[in-house]
C-alpha cells in the first residue's frame, strides 16, 4: 500500500524536475525554494494527520498508516507541481520574443538529455540498491549474530540507525542547493570561456560548503548524544 500510494507522486517529481531545471538554469531558485516549501507543508499538514488519524482512531495496521503519511507525500508533490507550472507559464508570458533565435532540433535536444541523465540515473539507482543491501544485511546482523533478537526488536534497532542517519544527512542536503545553484553559473562561465570566473564561483561554493560542513562535523562529533535525544525523545 505505501508503494501504491507513491506511484502517482513518481510522476509529478518527474515533470516538476523539468520546470526546476527551467527556473534553475535562468539562475532563480527561488521556485525551487518555494515548491519546496509547499512540500514540506502538505506533508506535515496532510500526512502526519492522515497517518495519527488511520492508527489511532481507525485502528488499522502500521503499514496503513505508513500508507496514509505517503498519501501526504503525493499530494504535496501534485501541489508544488500545479506551483512550477504556474511559474513556468507566467515567466515564459513574459519573456521578450526573439525571431531570430533558432533551438536546437527536438531530437538532438533528446540525446543531449539522455547523455547526461544516464550516467547521473545510473549513479542515483546505485545508491539506491547499497542502501537497500545494507538494510538487509544490517537487520540479517541483528537477528543471527549472537544477539538473537525478534524481527520486531531488529526493526526497532534499524530505526534508531536509519534516524542517526537522518541526522547525518541534513549539512548533505545544503549542499545538494549549493550544487543546483552554482551549476548554471558555471555553465555560463564556460560557454564563455571564462575560465576564471568559473573557479572563482567553485571557490565561493567550496568555503560555503565547508562553512557548513565543518562545524556541523564538529558539532555531531561532540554533542552526538544531546542531538539525537532532542530531535528523537
Amino acid at each position: 500500500w505505501p508503494i501504491k500510494a507513491l506511484g502517482v507522486s513518481v510522476i509529478c517529481v518527474s515533470v516538476m524536475c523539468a520546470y526546476r531545471g527551467f527556473a534553475q538554469g535562468r539562475q532563480n531558485m527561488v521556485p525551487t525554494a518555494v515548491s519546496q516549501f509547499i512540500e514540506a507543508l502538505f506533508k506535515l499538514l496532510i500526512g502526519l494527520p492522515l497517518a495519527w488519524y488511520l492508527i489511532q482512531v481507525v485502528g488499522a495496521p502500521d503499514y496503513i498508516g505508513a500508507a496514509g503519511a505517503i498519501v501526504g507525500v503525493t499530494i504535496s508533490e501534485m501541489a508544488a507541481l500545479i506551483y512550477m507550472a504556474g511559474n513556468f507559464v507566467h515567466t515564459w508570458r513574459l519573456e521578450p520574443a526573439n525571431p531570430t533565435d533558432r533551438p536546437d532540433s527536438t531530437l538532438s535536444i533528446l540525446k543531449n538529455c539522455l547523455a547526461l541523465a544516464i550516467p547521473i540515473t545510473l549513479t542515483s539507482s546505485s545508491t539506491s540498491i547499497i542502501t537497500a543491501v545494507d538494510n538487509s544485511l544490517v537487520l540479517g546482523r541483528l537477528q543471527h549474530a549472537g544477539l538473537l533478537l525478534t524481527e520486531d526488536a531488529a526493526r526497532d534497532l534499524m530505526g534508531n540507525y536509519t534516524g542517526v542517519q537522518t541526522v547525518y544527512q541534513i549539512p548533505a542536503a545544503l549542499m545538494v542547493a549549493i550544487t543546483a545553484s552554482v551549476i548554471p553559473a558555471v555553465t555560463v562561465c564556460f560557454t564563455q570561456r571564462n575560465r576564471t570566473g568559473a573557479a572563482k564561483i567553485v571557490g565561493s561554493s567550496l568555503k560555503t560548503a565547508a562553512l557548513i560542513a565543518m562545524p556541523s562535523g564538529m558539532g555531531m562529533l561532540v554533542l552526538g548524544k544531546p542531538i539525537v535525544r532532542l530531535l528523537f525523545p
